[in-house]
């Protein structure tokens, strides 16, 4: 049975092999696939009659059928055995012995991890939610920085909060950044942390005994770091309201010409 979490629920066209059990009295169907049983109450007016002819995968012309494969075939409590079927109620199209149908979505063709589900033709991505649009969800819908927003909206605001994709289709995420456009000739990119509010720090004496860590939302390091290297300037401001504190103050050292410090700053080469 299929018990891959990944598999995306209400499709079997998934490239897996899937356990189906079927069975039908006078007042009900019941049906098992994967372990998981569906029951529904039908009455019928008929004597249902198993003697007939059964359409295995498949149909009376003009109809769908199945395209996959199938293994362990079983009617009745008897095993189907291909060579000793009729050879004229054998498909022209079946394959006997080999499974020839290509999984499209393995390995899964659409980027930034967009689902894919397939049908016995072509595979289809679903970019909803991801941010990309075309074929395999590979170009993105955001611009690149605001130097390009600022030819679409550069004379109609100051500033503007966009969502930017650094790299295009890359490996990094977009995230949300303030436009400013005040000098039009060059315009400056802000991002700003999640801790504005200020935050009272007390009791910390030993030097380096507290942290602060500056969350910038979706922005990864990465993505900071190819921010920065493609600035003209950049620059980051954290904003102190100190009394009486040793912030800024230097304690003594140890006697061997080593020069502490009550606070410092770390920056993204660490």
């Amino acid at each position: 049975p299929n018990e891959d979490s990944a598999a995306l629920n209400g499709t079997f066209a998934d490239g897996l092999w899937h356990s189906v059990y079927f069975e039908i009295s006078q007042t009900t169907v019941r049906t098992i696939v994967d372990g998981r049983e569906y029951n529904t109450n039908q009455t019928f007016t008929e004597r249902i009659n198993f003697e007939k002819v059964f359409y295995i995968g498949g149909g009376r012309p003009q109809k769908f059928s199945f395209q996959g494969c199938m293994r362990r075939i079983n009617v009745n409590a008897q095993d189907v055995i291909w060579a000793q079927l009729d050879p004229e109620s054998r498909s022209s199209e079946i394959v006997n012995g080999s499974c020839l149908v290509t999984d499209r979505c393995s390995p899964n063709p659409c980027k930034h991890e967009a689902p894919c589900t397939q049908n016995g033709a072509t595979f289809f991505c679903d970019c909803s939610n991801t941010g990309y649009s075309g074929a395999v969800c590979h170009q993105s819908e955001y611009f690149t920085s605001c130097s390009e927003v600022g030819l679409f909206y550069g004379q109609t605001a100051p500033q503007i909060n966009v969502t930017i994709d650094l790299d295009g289709s890359g490996v990094l995420d977009p995230f949300t950044v303030l436009c400013d456009f005040t000098d039009r000739n060059n315009p400056e990119t802000r991002i700003q942390h999640t801790d504005g509010n200020f935050l009272s720090v007390d009791g910390f004496q030993n030097p380096g005994s507290y942290k602060r860590i500056l969350n910038y939302g979706k922005a990864s390091r990465a993505a900071l770091a190819e921010l920065t290297r493609r600035a003209m300037y950049c620059e980051q401001s954290v904003a102190y309201r100190c009394w009486n504190a040793k912030l800024l103050a230097k304690p003594q050292g140890y006697g061997d010409g080593t020069e502490l410090t009550w606070g410092w700053w770390v920056s993204r080469s660490g």
